[in-house]
């Protein structure tokens, strides 16, 4: 961690307590040198500790299979019965422990009040993931997140006040339909009833033309919210390109490049209706709005 100060340039003495400005780092640098009317000479004989910075965040932050990077003390902790499940998360999961949380004394190695959430995730054994909910709602878990497997599973979990359910095969079944309907969105998810945040690969047709042109608020209803660039590679356990670039907040001069993936926000109708007018073969096809 590095702290950034126009008078001093230390190493804090808490850092658990102190803004790392990882991701923003560079922004607050120029933040200062514009506060000392554009003197930046300050900061020329601690480049080399700054470079070094960045490298070390891109090197140990950066998660290779969501393609994000995430903070230093955001940890997993995973807890299976079966050590073949276990030893299979090594790479994904940097704490995982191999016990039966059906049994309470498993929770003596596991923090579970100390975590932001608990998620259960069992999918068979309808006794032992109610067992693991009534377990760690009494250790005193924060926020707890379960998968279910049938009905009365769901109404039993809402008799112990645990609200959010959810099941796995819906959310996939959901999903390919959506990417049925449109192959050439990458990734997404619903926001309310009717919208959904998607990532889609730039059409041929916007490819040259900036923002401004294509005016997507006005013509399509949609918001554009970043732009963003992918990697060679696709993630292994999903096949949808890992992005290795984000470039912030869109200029509307900014002009459309191929292999741009869109983060668009809007109805599921008018993404369709944007792909489809600007579909191979150039421009907004003719009575487009």
């Amino acid at each position: 961690p590095i702290c950034l100060n126009r008078s001093e340039f230390s190493w804090p003495a808490d850092i658990r307590n102190t803004n790392l400005h990882k991701p923003c780092l560079a922004q607050h640098a120029a933040f200062l040198v514009s506060q000392d009317g554009g003197d930046a000479e300050w900061l020329r004989e601690r480049f080399k500790q700054l470079a070094a910075f960045v490298h070390f965040y891109r090197h140990y932050h950066f998660h290779e299979p969501t393609g994000l990077y995430r903070w230093h003390d955001d940890h997993a902790i995973g807890v299976d019965n079966d050590p073949v499940h276990t030893d299979a998360m090594t790479d994904e999961i940097e704490f995982l422990v191999t016990g039966d949380c059906s049994s309470i004394d498993v929770f003596q190695d596991v923090p579970v009040a100390d975590c932001d959430a608990v998620i259960i995730a069992i999918g068979k054994d309808f006794e032992a993931a109610l067992s693991v909910a009534a377990n760690v709602q009494q250790i005193g878990a924060k926020r707890i997140i379960s998968r279910i497997i049938n009905p009365l599973h769901a109404r039993l979990l809402k008799l112990l006040k645990i609200e959010e359910i959810l099941i796995p095969e819906a959310l996939a079944a959901a999903w390919l339909s959506r990417s049925l309907r449109s192959p050439d969105v990458l990734n997404g998810f619903q926001v309310g009833k009717g919208h959904e945040i998607v990532e889609v690969m730039a059409p041929d047709g916007l490819v040259g033309k900036s923002l401004r042109e294509t005016d997507l608020r006005a013509r399509y209803e949609l918001n554009l919210v970043t732009v963003m660039r992918k990697k060679a590679v696709t993630s292994v356990s999903t096949g949808v390109p890992q992005i290795d670039q984000i470039l912030g907040i869109p200029d509307p001069s900014r002009v459309f490049e191929a292999n741009d993936i869109l983060l668009l926000f809007g109805s599921e109708r008018n993404v369709r209706r944007l792909l489809d007018d600007h579909a191979e073969g150039g421009g907004a096809k003719a009575g487009s709005p």
